[in-house]
């Protein structure tokens, strides 16, 4: 990979100093790799020194390929006695045209050295036009060979991630600096905790890097909650991987889980002027442990406002299933939307509309099933730990009009709400009020246990749900239900089984209530 560079119009005060610049980097790959070539324009407008010739501010401006206008800034700059900067202030400003403009503040403070002059310790605050505020306190507790931070622990808040706390090690390094095998654990007010290890070695040595330094192969594994324990492997090592300015184009995810594998393989991503993704096409390829599998072909696309966040999306599934001996069992047609995103200042989803709609098609590809929902979620409100604490919602779901406002009160340390209220009425059901509390949760993040009081359908609910457990598709495969009706106590177990649709086939209830013990069977879908 070349990279030229061309300056001019350098100037210098009667000191020596360096003052306005204009440069221009060209980064080019040689002739026997895929063609690759980016230029920007990069031009010092201004630079200021303090009194011993320290460099105290200065403004660069930048031009991309695609006449992405930037202006950093770097100012506030103060040193401490042995001439360490130890704190400073950088701003960032992105421009398109009416159509694009984000900004980013940053301030690091409590800049800290050690005997060798190697950061080891700041703090930082910053507010960005899309993300909002956060706060980071960084800290590095080992540095490798060449000075490099090998150890570092972090912790600090956001208004998209909440609290969160993290470490991180890297155990190897090539010799350009690039991290080969490392482990990160943490935890987020709104996704929970992890302990991964990630490496970029294939298991015969190769490194995942091709000669522009593009990542070709990545390998994760470890714990996730929503994911429990799992294996991700990532190939970007095709011919046609990346653009010609060096964006992805074509990848391979696979995603190992404990009862199933799923294979997505990126078949084309388009981008617009300023580096947004607009498109992508994808094959997901799902197969369980039972041995039945599904195979969907997936097509994105998404527009952005002029703050650079994603104003609206949509997305299309094709699936083809296929039974244990693989032979075709059918046929499901999907489509989601969401539109008209609006966010608050803390870049944070406030008001959204959305649709979407289900086929399912049987074996001779008759439609056999058909679901249209569509709904307007507005009002949309968090707490300090940035998490989704209350709502609005009107739409149809189920062929029914219903209007609802939902709260939630207690949240747990992964970020799901464990106690919540729904207010509302349905044109099915009438008018209800349910409380549920006391959710408890398992690693992959699904219900397993709750409570819940109110009223529904005019009639008093007070129920309790124990040992909820799933099958490998992660639909209810068993629950047990006890609580008080109007005619008296009642306990109940449900056992379910499901068609290669997902859908509910058969249901068998057992039990005992105010008439004795009883037992029934529900067939559903034939």
């Amino acid at each position: 990979l070349n990279h030229p560079t061309t300056r001019q119009k350098t100037t210098y005060n009667s000191l020596g100093r360096e003052f306005p610049f204009s440069e221009k980097p060209i980064n080019k790959n040689s002739s026997d790799e895929p063609p690759f070539e980016t230029t920007s324009s990069l031009k010092r407008l201004e630079t200021y020194y303090d009194p011993l010739g320290r460099i105290e501010s200065l403004r660069n401006e930048n031009r991309d390929t695609n006449n992405l206008w930037s202006l950093y800034v770097q100012e506030a700059i103060q040193y401490d006695d042995y001439g360490q900067v130890y704190s400073k202030r950088e701003s960032n400003e992105t421009k398109s045209g009416d159509t694009y403009h984000t900004k980013v503040q940053t301030t690091q403070n409590n800049m800290t050295y050690d005997g060798q002059g190697r950061l080891v310790r700041f703090d930082e605050t910053s507010y960005s036009t899309q993300q909002g505020n956060s706060r980071r306190a960084w800290e590095a507790h080992a540095f490798g060979l060449m000075g490099e931070p090998s150890r570092v622990s972090e912790s600090g808040w956001s208004d998209l991630e909440g609290s969160w706390v993290r470490e991180s090690e890297t155990v190897a390094l090539d010799q350009f600096g690039r991290s080969l095998i490392s482990h990160s654990k943490g935890r987020n007010s709104t996704s929970g905790s992890y302990d991964t290890w990630t490496s970029s070695v294939k298991e015969k040595g190769e490194l995942g890097f091709n000669s522009l330094g593009q990542a070709t192969y990545k390998i994760e594994f470890g714990n996730r909650h929503g994911l429990g324990s799992f294996t991700q492997i990532t190939e970007s090592g095709f011919a046609d991987s990346y653009d010609s300015q060096g964006r992805l184009h074509h990848n391979k995810e696979t995603l190992i889980l404990e009862d199933s594998t799923r294979t997505t393989e990126i078949n084309g991503q388009t981008y617009s002027p300023t580096n947004q993704l607009i498109g992508k096409s994808s094959t997901l390829t799902e197969t369980w442990s039972n041995g039945e599998s599904r195979m969907t072909d997936q097509n994105w696309k998404g527009n952005y406002d002029d703050g650079g966040r994603l104003f609206g999306f949509s997305e299309t599934q094709s699936s083809q299933l296929f039974n244990q001996e693989g032979g075709f069992a059918g046929r499901e047609e999907k489509s989601f939307s969401r539109e008209s995103i609006r966010y608050n200042r803390n870049g944070q989803v406030r008001r959204y509309k959305e649709k979407q709609s289900t086929q399912i098609f049987d074996e001779p590809r008759d439609l056999i099933q058909e679901n249209h929902q569509s709904g307007k979620r507005s009002n949309i409100e968090y707490n300090d730990e940035s998490q989704l604490m209350a709502y609005d919602e009107t739409g149809k779901r189920d062929g029914s009009n219903y209007d609802e406002h939902y709260q939630a009160s207690v949240f747990n340390e992964n970020g799901e709400a464990v106690d919540w209220e729904k207010v509302g009425t349905n044109d099915a059901l009438g008018p209800y009020h349910l409380n549920q509390y006391n959710s408890e949760f398992d690693e992959h993040g699904r219900l397993t246990d709750f409570d819940v009081t109110g009223i529904q359908s005019g009639q008093p609910v007070k129920k309790s749900v124990r040992d909820i457990d799933y099958n490998i598709k992660g639909q209810i495969q068993t629950r047990r239900e006890f609580g008080e009706t109007d005619l008296g106590l009642y306990d109940k177990t449900e056992i379910n089984e499901y068609d290669r649709f997902g859908r509910l086939q058969h249901q068998s209830e057992s039990g005992v209530d105010t008439q004795g013990t009883y037992s029934s069977q529900t067939q559903k879908y034939v």
